[in-house]
């Protein structure tokens, strides 16, 4: 047994599924090509020891179990040139990261201080406000 993620002409995941790979050789699912190999214990492109509830406390001794640097999920891209799983753009300006497959706001939030944790507060981005002053883009809010 193995997940594997079908993805759409565009290289995008439509469903995460378990089953045996003999399964999808018989061609009862579509063109296997379709079909990718994902690892449920792979974040960050690590694998991790199964534990329950998806703990990543433990890396495990054989690494060469950690594939496409993460788990799919519906909804993400697979990259098949860097044969990595990564989630789709969510802002035009926000720029990916190729060396940890996360996508990046072009600017970074300001620090927080002491009264804005105590009001738990916190940044969306704002492309718009981007847009129009590319010196912001973050909006403190709670």
């Amino acid at each position: 047994m193995g997940h594997w993620a079908k993805i759409d002409e565009n290289n995008i995941v439509q469903e995460v599924i378990v089953i045996k790979e003999a399964e999808l050789d018989t061609g009862n699912w579509g063109d296997k090509a379709n079909w990718i190999k994902t690892s449920y214990n792979t974040y960050e492109g690590k694998h991790y020891t199964p534990k329950d509830h998806q703990d990543f406390s433990e890396e495990s001794a054989d690494q060469s179990k950690a594939i496409r640097y993460r788990y799919a999920g519906i909804g993400d891209v697979y990259d098949a040139t860097n044969d990595v799983f990564y989630a789709q753009q969510p802002y035009a300006s926000w720029v990916l990261n190729k060396t940890t497959w996360a996508w990046e706001a072009p600017i970074t939030p300001a620090e927080f201080t002491e009264e804005q944790i105590a009001a738990n507060k916190y940044y969306v981005w704002d492309e718009d406000a981007y847009q129009a002053d590319n010196t912001k883009g973050w909006v403190l809010t709670s």
